[in-house]
């Protein structure tokens, strides 16, 4: 649960902030032998609940490829209830990135979306130029040919779509 995995985060970031927050995690009766069986809405509650008592304190949380995650929709909800209501937000910035999927809008109507998709083309086609030399060189033993190294580049950046 990734969740979770934010909780351990933050009571393992040494933050004094969050010095309270580690010891309660550490000490909970739901830390048990074999690992930690902190359910959903416990994490959400000690998230909630550490950002609130620490309300000077900003956080960052970076979820990539949320897409690929099992339950999207209930992670969308989570962050969505620990971010707080847009009256008493919490001192929290959410970035997500995703590709087509879940419908990230429905849980935060007013974000800011930042389409990349379009706009790395160039960046794909620089490391690709770097890259096939690089793997290329004969002390790799290498067997690729000028041709075959062209068809790489032109598949890739054909298929990368906006990657």
């Amino acid at each position: 649960m990734i969740v979770r995995t934010l909780v351990k985060a933050l009571s393992v970031s040494g933050h004094p902030a969050f010095e309270a927050f580690s010891e309660n995690y550490r000490n909970s009766e739901t830390q048990r032998a074999g690992g930690c069986q902190l359910q959903l809405q416990s994490c959400i509650s000690l998230l909630s609940k550490s950002l609130d008592d620490n309300p000077s304190k900003s956080v960052v949380f970076v979820i990539d490829a949320i897409d690929e995650c099992a339950h999207p929709a209930a992670l969308l909800s989570a962050l969505n209830e620990i971010r707080g209501s847009k009256v008493q937000a919490r001192n929290i910035r959410i970035f997500i990135s995703s590709r087509d999927g879940p419908d990230v809008e429905l849980h935060f109507p007013d974000m800011v979306e930042v389409d990349i998709a379009a706009n790395n083309g160039d960046d794909i086609r620089s490391y690709l130029g770097t890259e096939i030399p690089y793997r290329r060189k004969r002390d790799r033993d290498s067997i690729m040919t000028d041709s075959q190294a062209l068809e790489l580049q032109k598949v890739l950046l054909e298929y990368a779509n906006g990657m």
